[in-house]
């Protein structure tokens, strides 16, 4: 597994606070791993990892559709045969920014399965997921003047992939109708 930077320095921090934490600090405040474990039960905290673990590089900030990152990180939690709970314990560490902050302020020892963590996480970033789209919008795509038919073809083909819907007759009626057909003699 390849280390970051980033990495690098956050477990050289915590090798110097568990040096000082060895020397007596031992003040019910200064906890340095308390804050990285607070929202896991100990179940969580106590999940076996894989061997040769690769994790997703992608990180999430909170701006796209939690749903997509959220299956990428599955997939490839599932190809290295990671069990549920280890899912659970390294998901989190997918999380940038927004994302972060809010996996930080989750209650102590309030996350016990994958299931729920990814339940919370989808309903606290629904508001990044893109509105569906409706069908009926396909009839308002035009041929644009100059626009080739490959051209044209390509864009509305993109917008019915994008839209998950197809219902083939429905798709090409409505493609018959928008193409710029007197650019091709067609009345």
């Amino acid at each position: 597994m390849k280390v970051t930077e980033q990495w690098k320095k956050q477990l050289s921090k915590i090798a110097k606070d568990l040096e000082e934490l060895k020397k007596g600090k031992t003040s019910e405040e200064w906890d340095p791993l308390k804050k990285f474990y607070a929202p896991f039960s100990e179940e969580v905290r106590k999940a076996v990892l894989p061997k040769n673990l690769r994790m997703l590089q992608e990180k999430y900030s909170g701006l796209t559709d939690p749903r997509d990152h959220l299956e990428l990180f599955y997939q490839q939690m599932e190809v290295q045969h990671a069990s549920k709970i280890a899912m659970c314990r390294l998901f989190p560490m997918t999380f940038d920014g927004v994302a972060r902050n809010w996996f930080r302020k989750l209650s102590p020892g309030s996350i016990t399965s994958f299931s729920q963590l990814t339940k919370e996480f989808v309903a606290q970033f629904q508001g990044a997921i893109p509105p569906r789209k409706d069908p009926f919008v396909l009839q308002y795509i035009r041929q644009e003047s100059g626009e080739t038919l490959r051209d044209y073809l390509e864009r509305y083909h993109a917008e019915v992939i994008d839209m998950g819907v197809f219902n083939e007759k429905e798709t090409l009626t409505n493609f018959g109708r928008t193409c710029a057909r007197e650019l091709y003699g067609i009345h």
